[in-house]
């Protein structure tokens, strides 16, 4: 595969460059904010839509984002499926007490650990 052996760099930016575009999707007050529904009629994302729409508006595949999310959340390392990983992201998301507040500082926490990553992307 071309992206195997990314410069960690490189990856390390694709991820970061992910998450502030989920951000920027949500707005600092979190309007654009959802709970269960990827994406709302209306144009609002939880957690997981946010991220579909973000790599695609960005046309980026090959980023940890997912897995930056679930390390946020669960505050450990250990790899993990893809579809764990999303079902992680997805029961926070849409937990009943769960507040913009709360997406905001797992964000900005998994923007952190893509920040400090030193692993090259996996594929």
């Amino acid at each position: 595969m071309p992206f195997d052996a990314m410069p960690r760099r490189e990856a390390k930016s694709r991820t970061v460059l992910v998450l502030e575009m989920m951000q920027f999707v949500f707005r600092r007050d979190g309007r654009k904010w959802a709970q269960h529904q990827l994406e709302t009629p209306c144009g609002r994302f939880c957690l997981l839509g946010a991220l579909g729409f973000s790599k695609r508006a960005l046309r980026i595949e090959d980023d940890r984002a997912l897995e930056c999310l679930a390390q946020a959340i669960r505050g450990s390392r250990r790899r993990r499926s893809a579809r764990t990983m999303g079902k992680i992201v997805i029961g926070y998301n849409d937990a009943e007490a769960r507040r913009f507040a709360d997406i905001a500082v797992v964000l900005q926490k998994a923007k952190e650990h893509a920040e400090a990553d030193t692993r090259p992307c996996a594929r």
